[in-house]
């Protein structure tokens, strides 16, 4: 079942994040000329942050679920299926979770580093 998934995961991960480009980039280029940098590094930084939070997420709630329903941890359930299934109902909810995180946390350092770089070039 984990391997079935993951086969569809590689497949349809690739597609998402092109259709993502393709949203950012329909969001930028409806944006007026005077705000296309602001929203350009906005999105640039939202796709930044969410591509690394949705990495580290994955892996910790993988890590995470799975240890906990090891069998010589908390619950005494054993068998790999359980352990895989543990590792990608945790991957998938801490992938979400963090990439959506780090979404807004990019876009956040995005505008602030447009900003910032405006503003040094503007004052000078």
């Amino acid at each position: 079942m984990v391997n079935r998934f993951t086969a569809a995961l590689r497949v349809g991960g690739s597609g998402l994040i092109v259709l993502q480009l393709g949203f950012s980039a329909v969001v930028i280029s409806s944006a007026s000329p005077e705000e296309r940098g602001r929203v350009a590094a906005r999105e640039v930084g939202g796709l930044g942050g969410a591509a690394a939070g949705a990495w580290g997420g994955s892996w910790a709630g993988c890590a995470a679920l799975a240890a906990l329903t090891s069998p010589s941890l908390v619950l005494p359930i054993v068998g790999e299926v359980t352990t895989g299934g543990a590792c990608l109902v945790g991957g998938i909810a801490g992938g979400f979770g963090a990439g959506w995180i780090g979404a807004i946390l990019g876009q956040w350092a995005g505008e602030a580093a447009y900003d910032f770089s405006t503003n040094v070039w503007t004052s000078q």
